[in-house]
């Protein structure tokens, strides 16, 4: 068995999981299916039997009474096929609308759980392509293309049983293809994964494309890029077009040669028939009934060999879908601890000679400092210093290469990373919001909390007044990425989200840094009052967010360079001094090289 079968075998066990809860009614489906295939192979011995009938017969009439066991039997069989029929694709749909739905909501919580690294990796359009559509194809896979080639194995061994019954000889000679058959589908096969799982790929593609264009429309038009991006969607859609007529062309080759295969091996069966005719062994009724049962013998076979190929689609699918479905555990050096300690944080921090280093590159080196319990402390240096990673080493969105975060003395590698979170406010440089409504937005901070609660956090915010304006004030859809809103107000959102967190930490990636002087202004207030009694730790990026910070601490290269109160740091003439008379602005600097102080 090679790799690739181990693989698909691995990742098949891992969805079967999904249908334990459905056992009874896969049961039922598959009893109706087996009571439908039953019936479709009896139907053609009561077709045979009723010629057979109609040739001795001499009055038509007397064929349609209802003393004619036959005819009565084939209706009955009719209507019982039916019947099961109906009741196998009702609960075949139930099974299969269920699994989706269990899938894809497992898919979902695995994708909140990945690691950061994931994130900073994939395409965003790929994760939605991942979710939906190959949700969908692993859909077939279980819920249609297992069920089918079990189906189509008890309705071939079935045909050919009661081929048997009435001629093992031309049985036998119907059987000669079946090795071709299968030899067929496994020529076919390897051929299908390949080209599925590069078209799964494409798909992907297609959607990240079409979702990052969507989302940066404005700059797309702002540089009129249009004919740009359209040429990169037609070479993408080009390679899947490429992908999908190849994918064609080998399901139509192996399609027109198994055809070609069963056709010749039936032709021949009925040569035969007519000879064993002629020599009395079958009468006409049996030779009838044994080519519909040889027809319907091979359509499973020819079904089968469709399935298979269908099988390498949903199968490419289920490999990206299984991506998402892995243990999802953020990675912890050997040293760090498989259990979390009872903790209830109260805002002091440490930094423990922290060393980080992101896809082989150092980005922090040795960086030791530590902030008290409600001290406001800002983050200064060149651009790519390593500031805003601080913060994201502070949420446990990454994990040090050495060293120790400390939280009132605890490690935080050994705090559950819920309840660390739990005690941060977070209010990054870009106004995160989600397409929903300004109540819901704010509520983020807080699902739990009242209407006055939430209309309070507004207020302190600075947001209720402009929120009052709006026709359906707090109900009103702030659009994708708060596109409805301008850059302030959605600004303040993010910090009444904040407020109404009430947190312990409080975690600023320059909240100002894409606002006018005047909305700058008027946040910094918001943010003074937000601060107030929390420890908070700032990314800066003007020195004039800076003024009312307890300390400030120049980062360059990935290390502490200077720590002090502002007025400190200018009286001792260092880097802090030297952007201070350079610039207004910290990240207009170039990196300066400067020797690290011991």
């Amino acid at each position: 068995m090679n790799k690739a079968t181990t693989s698909d075998l691995n990742i098949a066990r891992r969805f079967a999981a999904f249908l334990k809860s459905y056992t009874w009614q896969i049961i039922f489906a598959l009893t109706c299916a087996l009571c439908s295939s039953a019936a479709g192979i009896a139907l053609p011995l009561l077709a045979g039997s009723l010629i057979n009938k109609l040739q001795e017969t001499t009055q038509v009439s007397s064929f349609f009474n209802l003393h004619n066991l036959e005819l009565w039997s084939l209706v009955s069989v009719f209507a019982f096929q039916a019947v099961c029929s109906y009741c196998q694709v009702v609960y075949t749909s139930r099974i299969s609308e269920g699994v989706v739905r269990d899938i894809r909501i497992a898919a979902f919580s695995g994708l909140l759980k990945k690691e950061m690294l994931f994130f900073d990796q994939i395409k965003v359009g790929d994760v939605s392509s991942r979710v939906s559509k190959d949700v969908n194809d692993v859909q077939e896979l279980y819920t249609e293309s297992f069920q089918d080639i079990f189906l189509s194995i008890i309705e071939i061994f079935g045909s050919i049983s009661a081929m048997l019954y009435i001629s093992w000889k031309m049985t036998l000679l119907t059987l000669c293809v079946a090795p071709l058959s299968a030899a067929l589908v496994l020529y076919y096969r390897n051929r299908f994964r390949m080209l599925a799982r590069s078209q799964a790929r494409l798909m992907g593609d297609i959607s990240s494309h079409a979702q990052e264009a969507s989302t940066h429309i404005r700059i797309i038009r702002a540089f009129g890029a249009e004919t740009v991006e359209l040429k990169r969607m037609l070479s993408v859609c080009d390679k899947f077009y490429t992908s999908g007529i190849s994918l064609a062309k080998v399901f139509a080759s192996q399609t027109v040669a198994s055809r070609v295969l069963v056709w010749v091996a039936i032709f021949f069966v009925m040569l035969y028939g007519f000879y064993l005719i002629a020599l009395g062994d079958m009468n006409s009724g049996q030779l009838v009934a044994f080519l519909i049962l040889a027809y319907k013998s091979t359509q499973p076979v020819l079904h089968v060999s469709y399935i298979v190929n269908n099988m390498q689609r949903s199968l490419a699918a289920a490999s990206r879908v299984y991506s998402l479905l892995e243990d999802n555990l953020p990675s912890r050096s050997l040293n760090q601890p498989l259990s979390f300690v009872p903790f209830n944080p109260q805002g002091q921090i440490s930094f423990d000679r922290v060393n980080f280093s992101y896809c082989g590159e150092d980005v922090l080196n040795d960086v030791v400092f530590s902030v008290d319990k409600g001290e406001f402390v800002a983050l200064v240096g060149p651009s790519g210093a390593g500031k805003t990673t601080i913060l994201k080493l502070l949420l446990g969105f990454y994990s040090p290469s050495s060293g120790r975060i400390l939280l009132d003395d605890v490690d935080i590698s050994r705090v559950d990373p819920a309840i660390l979170r739990s005690a941060i406010a977070y209010v990054p440089q870009e106004s995160m919001l989600f397409n929903r409504s300004i109540y819901e937005n704010i509520a983020y901070g807080n699902n739990s909390a009242s209407f006055a609660e939430i209309e309070s956090a507004a207020k302190n915010a600075g947001a209720l007044d402009f929120i009052r304006t709006l026709p359906q004030g707090f109900d009103t859809m702030v659009g994708e990425l708060g596109a409805r809103l301008s850059g302030g107000e959605r600004q303040r959102i993010v910090l009444g989200r904040a407020f109404l967190r009430n947190p312990k930490i409080l975690l600023l990636d320059e909240p100002t840094s894409n606002l006018d002087s005047n909305n700058e202004a008027l946040l910094k207030d918001n943010i003074k009052e937000l601060a107030k009694g929390r420890t908070t730790v700032m990314v800066a990026h003007r020195f004039s967010t800076i003024e009312h910070a307890d300390r400030v601490i120049v980062i360059n290269s990935g290390r502490v360079i200077e720590s002090g109160s502002p007025q400190q740091l200018i009286q001792q003439r260092g880097l802090f001094y030297q952007m201070r008379m350079s610039s207004s602005k910290i990240e207009d600097l170039p990196m300066p090289a400067v020797s690290v102080a011991d």
